[in-house]
């Protein structure tokens, strides 16, 4: 599910602010509103996210926030990444 490039933009911007408005995602990572929708969808429906409507001054938003099986696959997937990158390194120190 993460290894999408622009789901995993989404759930590493909430990751690491933590929940934020469907607008807020939107603007921050330029993605058009259909795709937007569709991946937190998908996202939602496999439990990675959650969404919660709430009233503001500003009127209705849309909240996102990761839920604990998106955290949970966000962090094995920090993990293989690090992992791939440190035995890049470590072939390139010995010249390979």
């Amino acid at each position: 599910m993460l290894m999408n490039p622009k789901r995993f933009l989404i759930a590493s911007l909430l990751y690491m602010l933590g929940p934020q408005t469907m607008s807020f995602i939107q603007k921050a990572l330029k993605i058009p509103w259909g795709p937007l929708y569709t991946h937190l969808k998908r996202m939602e429906d496999e439990g990675y996210v959650r969404t919660r409507r709430v009233i503001t001054s500003l009127g209705p938003r849309t909240m996102i926030k990761l839920a604990e099986k998106g955290i949970e696959a966000y962090r094995r997937l920090l993990n293989e990444l690090q992992k791939i990158t440190s035995l890049y390194m470590n072939s390139q120190r010995l010249g390979r």
